[in-house]
């Protein structure tokens, strides 16, 4: 005796169906976790390259704050005036007090 099975064509459709979805998702999946992936690389990349700005600028900002202590010392300041303007201590002549 022979087993004359009938596979449902119903069946066997719904079943190609379904394992092509599931391996359009799984494709889908692989596709945005490697995009994710390279996200994250950029993103990591770009995060060492703003740190090491902040590195640079908190450098200059550092020697900024020691230029500007240098330049308003009194020193510095009669300097300045004397090299640059030509300016001297005036003489007890030179002074006009102002009643």
């Amino acid at each position: 005796m022979k087993n004359n099975k009938k596979v449902n064509p119903f069946i066997t459709t719904r079943v190609i169906v379904i394992s092509t979805v599931f391996m359009l998702l799984f494709i889908a999946g692989v596709f945005i976790r490697t995009w994710l992936a390279v996200q994250c690389t950029r993103t990591s990349s770009e995060i060492v390259v703003a740190i090491s700005k902040q590195q640079k600028l908190q450098h200059i900002h550092k020697n900024l704050k020691i230029e500007l202590a240098r330049l308003q010392s009194p020193q510095a300041l009669g300097n300045v005036a004397r090299e640059k303007f030509g300016l001297n201590i005036p003489k007890p002549d030179q002074i006009v007090i102002i009643p």
